[in-house]
């Protein structure tokens, strides 16, 4: 019965109850003056038409005017309403606004040196439009002084992870989408994490509120640091008129002693590791870097951690008296980067963009979701048209059978253009992998849909020429050969319900 109770009365619960609760007041609000219901949708419709027109000349993508469109026209009260609770922004956009403040107060510590910028430049022996980019729109360098290594499953980087986090003798800061405080990959990692703060060794961890809402119990953040582990919650939920929960923080950073970093798809749970079986095989990676580009991982998260955090970051403590070392082998060139929904450029969408408008032989995708808007569609089947061979993997057992359902609606198109879609036959393909023609690839944690490229903040790795290449297309490989080439007939035979809800939820989809 206790535990009933305490089930009940969970903040698990409670925060799902309490979302509920925001959304029916605010429907309610708008729909009970049933007394002047005719006045009121009269109005409605006529500043519904105004709303629309300024919608339409707004700078934003395509498919989110169109959703906002439909959904003012259709429910006229209720969808002006939400537009303007959305566009307002309060909540989140007091961290927009801070994290902004932050990046301009910081940026010098990305900008004392561009040397392997302008040497690449003079030498002209690659398309260095992509690193220019990165550089001028995220501000982050680039690199040749870092070695990187990649694992293809979360089952093979754990063991390295716990190896090098036993290795710190300084800091080690863990920033996460998801933690599960009950999972063994979670409390082994606790237990190298008390350890190293009896040593003397400062550690942080910071996740966040939403994706980690219903995995860690109550109380979870405060108990790390009452162990003397600083912990926060990014975004912590507040339902009642709160948009915290729009933009999250989708990254997964281990910065360990500015030496060492660790980012990818995985997050710290056990279905990542394979310890759970949730949708079958759970196909993930990450990659480990070592050497001067660790720089940029560590600049990442304090950034973060500074924006919910009261009192101001020493930033020079970790960035200029830290001793970024140059690894032993040069591993190509390597550009770390974030995105964040405060900027006006989408970094992540156009990174990938770009490597499939580049592309001259293959361009090669491991993506969970498949949420495309117009740019991102005309690019791969503009790609798969002039002959590059377009190959993209997906799950064949979802996490969500709803946006499974919505990704699957962009399959027949994709198709008839030539791009290749195959489904990962054992289970989840969770990795967020683009490669390209033996030369290009991006590792990190945006998928290939709206909420990762529009809304959540996230990190990636952008890199040419490392050695690491192989492995990845290696691993691409293999993972086909576990998987299912899926045709336009084997659309059409999925049952009707699941392609009406997916062509209904495709007018949305930039919203979700």
């Amino acid at each position: 019965m206790k535990k009933l109770i305490r089930a009940l009365f969970g903040k698990k619960v409670l925060g799902v109850l309490l979302l509920l609760l925001q959304f029916w007041i605010f429907y309610i609000g708008f729909y009970a003056v049933t007394e002047y219901s005719v006045y009121i949708f009269g109005g409605a419709n006529i500043i519904g038409a105004v709303v629309i027109l300024l919608i339409i000349n707004r700078e934003i993508d395509s498919g989110i005017k169109i959703s906002w469109a439909f959904m003012i026209a259709a429910m006229p009260v209720f969808g002006i309403a939400l537009y303007c609770y959305v566009l307002l922004d309060i909540p989140a956009g007091k961290i927009k606004n801070k994290l902004r403040t932050i990046y301009d107060a910081t940026s010098f510590f990305n900008q004392t040196d561009d040397y392997e910028l302008n040497k690449l430049i003079a030498e002209n022996k690659c398309d260095t439009g992509t690193f220019k980019y990165i550089k001028n729109c995220s501000g982050y360098q680039l690199y040749s002084g870092t070695s990187v290594r990649y694992f293809p499953l979360g089952d093979d980087a754990f063991p390295v992870i716990i190896d090098e986090l036993k290795k710190a003798t300084k800091y080690i800061f863990l920033e996460y989408f998801i933690i599960n405080d009950k999972s063994v990959m979670w409390n082994m990692i606790y237990d190298v994490l008390l350890q190293k703060v009896h040593e003397g060794v400062e550690v942080r961890v910071m996740y966040d509120g939403m994706g980690s809402l219903t995995t860690t119990s109550s109380g979870f953040c405060s108990n790390l640091n009452r162990y003397g582990i600083k912990c926060q919650i990014f975004s912590s939920i507040k339902p009642f008129l709160s948009t915290y929960q729009n933009n999250r923080d989708h990254r997964k950073i281990i910065v360990i002693d500015g030496k060492t970093a660790f980012s990818g798809g995985i997050n710290l749970a056990d279905e990542y590791i394979n310890k759970r079986k949730m949708y079958g095989h759970w196909k993930d990676n990450t990659i480990i870097l070592k050497g001067e580009a660790v720089k940029s991982f560590v600049l990442m998260f304090l950034r973060m951690w500074n924006a919910s955090y009261a009192s101001p970051e020493n930033f020079e403590k970790y960035i200029d008296e830290c001793c970024f070392i140059r690894a032993e082998a040069n591993d190509g060139y390597i550009m770390p980067f974030d995105d964040a929904p405060f900027r006006e450029e989408r970094i992540g969408k156009n990174v990938y963009t770009n490597i499939i408008n580049a592309a001259k032989d293959y361009v090669y995708i491991m993506t969970p979701y498949l949420v495309l808007d117009e740019d991102m569609r005309a690019s791969l089947k503009f790609a798969a048209k002039r002959g590059v061979d377009v190959k993209i993997i997906m799950p064949h057992i979802p996490d969500k059978w709803y946006t499974f359902a919505l990704s699957r609606t962009y399959y027949p198109d994709l198709i008839a253009s030539g791009v290749e879609i195959y489904e990962y036959s054992h289970g989840f393909v969770h990795s967020k992998t683009t490669i390209s023609d033996d030369k290009k690839a991006v590792v990190g944690t945006i998928n290939y849909d709206y909420r990762s490229m529009y809304l959540n903040y996230e990190c990636g790795v952008y890199m040419y020429n490392a050695s690491l290449l192989s492995d990845i297309k290696d691993d691409f490989i293999d993972t086909i050969s576990k998987s299912m080439q899926f045709k336009v007939e084997d659309y059409y035979s999925t049952p009707l319900l699941m392609r009406l809800v997916g062509r209904i939820l495709r007018v949305f989809a930039p919203l979700m």
